[in-house]
């Protein structure tokens, strides 16, 4: 099997009730790597762009404006057959539907409300989905830079970690300063 990445986003609900770290831990309990991550308050564009595909749907309206009600976090996951198995383990749409021990049967409360969100196919494809989506999804398009090796561009900084600090390296910005996570800790590093 080929090692492929994928994207995944903790929504608002989780975020809000403080579960994001225990839906990371779960993530690689799984035997997931996080290869990105970053915690960002959408913006309407954003969140209208990212999900045009349901914009003639009722329930878009709704959809946009949980988004974009409180941060989120962005990863970027590693993994043999990285899509198949994060679809696995987030489980059905509706956790009521979703088997045991799923993110969304765990963490999910209903349909709108499930914890996470998860691009239909390769990483690759998500990052294609969201620049095909909207070109002012900056935040997306930052995480999705860093994750094939890029750097990010502006003020905020992808979280990146690693087994141990030599794993970590400094992402920079314009100005030359970083700041790492090393198991959380946060670290500023300069030239």
């Amino acid at each position: 099997m080929a090692v492929e990445r994928t994207l995944c986003i903790i929504k608002p609900d989780a975020v809000e009730k403080r579960k994001s770290g225990a839906i990371l831990a779960k993530l690689e309990e799984s035997g997931f790597s996080v290869v990105a991550l970053k915690k960002v308050h959408l913006g309407r564009p954003v969140a209208e762009g990212f999900y045009a595909v349901h914009k003639a749907r009722p329930f878009f309206g709704e959809l946009v404006q949980f988004m974009t009600r409180s941060p989120v976090v962005i990863a970027v996951l590693e993994k043999d057959d990285a899509v198949a198995s994060y679809r696995a383990v987030m489980g059905a749409t509706d956790p009521a539907k979703a088997e045991a021990g799923t993110i969304r049967k765990l963490f999910g409360a209903n349909v709108g409300e499930n914890a996470v969100h998860g691009c239909l196919g390769s990483f690759a494809e998500g990052v294609k989905q969201t620049r095909t989506r909207s070109r002012r999804a900056g935040a997306l398009n930052r995480a999705e830079s860093l994750a094939v090796g890029g750097a990010p561009v502006g003020r905020r900084i992808v979280v990146v970690r690693g087994e141990g600090a030599e794993n970590v390296r400094p992402i920079r910005d314009e100005t030359g300063r970083a700041r790492c996570f090393v198991r959380g800790a946060p670290h500023d590093v300069r030239r």
